[in-house]
């Protein structure tokens, strides 16, 4: 089934009176164009502040470090840019009428040192790139730049955006990863996320979930992440929660090639232990290698390319109780109403999770830019996480109601809590393994034509979320024992391990019988395409003012 499930529109706002200021100055009006740059990194920066002193206008440069100013009068003006952490760069420009001048600002100092007495410098850091596109932002968002993420032990999106404030993570029992971000206290399921502009929808076992897991998609191939806290009338409207925003490299990100790569190793101790013959290995490895430049000498055609793989074992223990609850029928022991009403442990679970993970991903983007004026973009990613899960339980019940208590055994009470005592019940013991296999594949096409102040933008998209389990495979086995005498003592000497005792031995698997097989796995298969467009106006000279009028349409389909 197709269905129509999000459709966006925005009003516009005085457009006749942009259309006359269009008309007044467009006869003899002159514009500048230009470009702000880091020397040592050659990176474009974005969110750079540019100053034209004698109209005193301001503007930000966007991505690629772009900026511009139209309907200047013609005459001699002086161009400054500033961004944090860098010294500013000022130069001086003769603008004719009816002309169009380019420009190039670069920061981060000059070439020649003088060892007597110099400084040095470095590139912009992370926070502070971070810093100049929050100030940029036209709401309130946290943004993760690319630098930062490969200082971070991160590998996957959610890891790496519970950094930032206002995010939890949410992590099912006994995964090494966080998989699902909260924003604002706010369930994951109210959370919108997109890779460039398409939304995506990654499947997992619930099937009917809203949450997507981040675990799939590979930090290494995100240039940023940018969590919005607070829509705007673009946005999509559920994003209650917040909207999590991936954003690919691009080879006009910087101002030449740029090469990088990553490798790295992992061991286990914990897995180590259980010996050879276990199946998990304790060793695992990351790697990851990007790639972008220009592809002629005129620059206007750039790829980025990133390739992502990595296999981490992961193994956790645990001990813990079921939960405590209060006695009751104490007045069928001989000290009769003594311990009604006491808490007393239901339970005592022995865990051990093991988690083997595989991802790769690789990720493309094409740029065209044949004129200041035209932009052409397509991005293709596919990100693969495989993982085998298993969990073996063991869980020793007690008797809650007293009636079967060993009556002849010491009963010692601390406070409101019975911390020894012999009742009669089962142990159970459960063995788990099952298997995922997901995958997150992403279509984009983006144009952006600008005539004048009028800016078109037109999107086509696509993406396919999949989940995949192993139905020969994927198994959860329950055993227990005959009854028999359990018994609980906590003590002062270690509160978080409690001593315990059965009649039984609880590691003879002669002592348990089957009780419950579960067989069975999902596959889900999610699918979005969504097309979109935008128009914009902006005042002459470089004022903040804008109209923007736009509509989107997402069609969503989902098999299971």
């Amino acid at each position: 089934m197709i269905e129509i499930s999000k459709i966006r529109t925005w009003g516009y706002l005085l457009l006749a009176l942009t259309v006359l200021v269009n008309g007044v100055f467009a006869q003899e009006s002159a514009t500048v164009r230009g470009t702000v740059v880091e020397t040592v990194s050659n990176l474009n920066l974005e969110g750079a502040t540019v100053r034209l002193a004698e109209l005193d206008l301001r503007t930000t440069t966007d991505r690629s470090g772009r900026f511009v100013f139209r309907g200047l009068p013609a005459g001699e003006y002086t161009i400054s840019a500033q961004f944090p952490g860098q010294p500013p760069a000022t130069l001086r420009v003769r603008l004719g009428a009816g002309e169009e001048t380019s420009v190039r600002l670069a920061l981060g100092g000059d070439d020649v040192i003088d060892l007597g007495e110099f400084v040095v410098t470095s590139g912009p850091t992370a926070t502070e790139r971070a810093m100049a596109r929050q100030r940029a932002q036209q709401n309130i968002a946290d943004i993760v730049s690319a630098d930062a993420l490969g200082n971070f032990p991160d590998k996957t999106l959610a890891d790496a955006v519970r950094r930032l404030a206002g995010i939890t993570i949410e992590r099912g029992p006994g995964q090494g990863e966080a998989r699902y971000v909260t924003v604002r206290g706010l369930n994951s399921d109210f959370n919108s996320v997109s890779l460039d502009g398409v939304p995506v929808t990654v499947s997992n076992f619930d099937g009917a979930s809203r949450s997507v897991p981040l675990d799939v998609i590979s930090t290494r191939t995100a240039d940023s992440i940018e969590v919005t806290k607070t829509l705007r009338p673009s946005d999509n409207a559920d994003s209650i929660g917040g909207l999590i925003t991936i954003r690919s490299r691009s080879a006009f990100d910087r101002d030449g090639r740029f090469l990088s790569a990553q490798a790295g190793g992992y061991y286990n101790r914990l897995i180590d232990r259980y010996g050879s013959g276990f199946y998990l290995s304790a060793w695992g490895y990351d790697g990851s290698f990007g790639y972008s430049d220009f592809l002629n000498e005129d620059r206007t055609v750039g790829l980025s390319l990133s390739v992502t793989t990595r296999a981490v074992p992961f193994a956790s223990q645990s001990v813990d109780t079921r939960g405590f609850t209060t006695v009751i029928n104490s007045r069928n022991h001989p000290m009769g109403e003594a311990y009604e009403g006491l808490l007393v442990p239901t339970g005592v679970v022995l865990q051990e999770f093991f988690d083997k993970v595989d991802n790769l991903g690789v990720n493309t983007v094409l740029d065209f830019r044949p004129s200041d004026d035209a932009e052409y973009q397509l991005v293709l990613n596919w990100s693969n996480r495989e993982s085998r899960r298993g969990r073996q339980r063991q869980e020793i019940r007690f008797d809650r109601d007293f009636r079967f208590w060993n009556r002849s055994a010491a009963i010692e009470v601390e406070g409101d809590t019975i911390t020894e005592f012999t009742s009669d019940n089962r142990v159970m013991r459960q063995i788990r393994d099952f298997y995922e296999d997901q995958n997150h594949y992403t279509a984009r096409l983006q144009s952006k034509h600008t005539f004048g102040d009028l800016q078109l933008n037109l999107l086509a998209g696509f993406q396919r979320g999949e989940f995949d389990g192993d139905p020969n495979r994927d198994i959860a086995v329950l055993f227990r024992s005959g009854f028999g005498d359990n018994t609980y003592r906590l003590d002062g000497s270690d509160l978080y391990f409690p001593r315990v005792g059965t009649e039984v031995n609880r590691l003879d698997p002669a002592q348990f019988g089957v009780n419950q097989i579960d067989l069975g796995t999902r596959f889900i298969t999610d699918d979005e395409w969504i097309v979109g467009t935008d128009l914009k106006w902006e005042m002459d000279g470089g004022r903040t003012f804008s109209a923007v009028w736009g509509a989107s349409i997402v069609f969503a389909r989902g098999i299971m």
